[in-house]
């Protein structure tokens, strides 16, 4: 009766140890990582993230892209701050601002420059917070008059938004500069 007993002892560690392997292998062979994903912070009270995120995936699956994550909220929530410190300049690649909130921060310290070749090529007239004679942030909403973003989001009238490029993104500096050309009426 004892040697049954070993054995049952072998085969279950056999099992579970089987069973952490291919749980460990299938994780990090299937796991979504972060340079295979793009996130977009917005502040806006609205924006139709799922036709936005498809839109998204479906421009930049050939670059890498596999997941595609547009994180929306309002200046006005009580958790905007701890989202916008977490979320937004941790996590995001591409940000939209208002103006008010990017005047509090040293914009060649937290975002990259836009690519003038980027700037020029859009037909409209483009204002944008330059920092070391850089562009660092360019509207797309002006408050009151034009939305220059491809998409429907509903924003606080009275402030004007812009777009930045976080520092902190993994992805190249060209890929972020088609993503944000990618967001905007041409």
């Amino acid at each position: 009766m004892p040697r049954i007993h070993y054995r049952v002892h072998h085969i279950v560690l056999i099992l579970l140890s089987v069973s952490i392997f291919w749980t460990l292998f299938y994780e990090n062979t299937f796991k979504i990582q972060k340079d295979e994903t793009f996130t977009l912070f917005i502040t806006a009270n609205y924006v139709d993230t799922k036709t936005l995120e498809d839109t998204i995936q479906t421009q930049f699956t050939e670059n890498g892209i596999r997941k595609v994550e547009v994180i929306v909220i309002s200046q006005s929530d009580t958790y905007f701050t701890t989202q916008f410190m977490t979320r937004g300049l941790l996590d995001s690649d591409l940000l939209i601002l208002p103006k008010n909130l990017l005047d509090q921060f040293d914009l060649n310290e937290q975002f990259l420059p836009i690519q003038s070749a980027l700037i020029s090529s859009i037909s409209w007239t483009t204002h944008t917070l330059d920092a070391l004679d850089k562009p660092h942030a360019m509207r797309v909403y002006e408050s009151g008059a034009t939305n220059h973003l491809r998409f429907n989001a509903l924003m606080a009238e009275t402030q004007d938004y812009y777009v930045v490029i976080n520092k902190d993104s993994v992805h190249p500096e060209t890929l972020l500069n088609q993503l944000l050309l990618s967001l905007i009426q041409p």
